[in-house]
């Protein structure tokens, strides 16, 4: 049965659970994550031997052409990466599901899964994005209540098969009365992805400011600069996703029975028929 429980989790548990599936799946959770930005890594590192960021020479002001380039790179780097991230957050999302259901998920399985949820994630991705815009304008705070109402969206979106606006709904439902649970679990689990993040990205990222004193930045540390927050981006991803999905099932289990329901469908079936029961030698008329 996986990882089936009788009952709710307490939040040291959801934590506690998060780090083993995370220790006990690590290489198959890492590759579904990075998997999208892998695809991308070599592009980035062609782009740089090439030329196409020569940007840092203290030699030269940049010419309008330039600049306007330059931000056209980034304008797609960024929207590569936005769909990217909601792709990969589908897969992860979906093996996690299918490791605490008792599965054995593959990479192609779940970017199966994520490929035919894309679009009800996209949708619900674009809603959230500018809900959560509106939150941010309005100082902060209503964009924590946002991000607390819809972070079991995605979860919804793979576990149950509906659409975006019934997801969100979902969402909101399940998270009615745990919403304190669920910030204290993000929290930490925000805390140490940022933890991981800065041990990785810091230290080149020190040595290219070093190089940029001087006037020039070589192109092997910039390279470096990349893997580096290729794996600042994707090494902690999965906790999240994991945690969320952990939050998701513990709802479920609080408010629908879930366990329980899991419980009853794995039972082999009923295959007593009437007058089994009955002593041997003994008829029913």
């Amino acid at each position: 049965m996986g990882y089936l429980d009788l009952g709710p989790l307490k939040l040291g548990e959801i934590l506690d659970r998060m780090f083993v599936m995370y220790r006990r799946n690590f290489l198959l959770l890492f590759s579904i994550s990075e998997l999208p930005f892998l695809c991308l890594l070599p592009l980035a590192l062609v782009a740089l031997f090439s030329g196409s960021f020569k940007i840092f020479d203290a030699q030269q002001v940049p010419t309008p052409a330039a600049v306007a380039r330059i931000f056209e790179l980034t304008l797609a780097a960024m929207i590569i990466v936005i769909l990217g991230s909601l792709v990969s957050w589908l897969a992860t999302t979906a093996a996690v599901w299918q490791l605490q259901m008792g599965g054995k998920p593959t990479i192609r399985k779940v970017y199966r899964v994520a490929w035919h949820k894309f679009g009800a994630g996209l949708l619900a991705a674009i809603i959230i994005g500018a809900a959560l815009f509106v939150g941010y304008m309005l100082l902060f705070i209503p964009a924590i209540f946002v991000a607390l109402e819809v972070c079991l969206t995605l979860d919804a979106i793979v576990a149950e098969n509906v659409g975006a606006l019934k997801a969100m709904s979902r969402s909101h439902e399940l998270i009615s009365g745990y919403r304190g649970r669920v910030f204290v679990a993000c929290l930490v689990c925000y805390a140490v992805s940022t933890t991981v993040s800065y041990a990785i990205a810091i230290p080149p990222l020190m040595g290219m400011l070093f190089y940029i004193q001087s006037g020039s930045v070589p192109g092997w540390l910039i390279a470096i600069l990349i893997l580096a927050y290729f794996l600042a981006m994707t090494l902690p991803a999965p906790l999240l996703a994991i945690v969320l999905c952990l939050i998701y099932y513990d709802a479920r289990v609080r408010k629908e029975g879930f366990d329980l329901q899991r419980l009853l469908d794995e039972l082999p079936p009923a295959t007593a028929v009437a007058g089994t029961n009955t002593a041997p030698g003994i008829a029913i008329s």
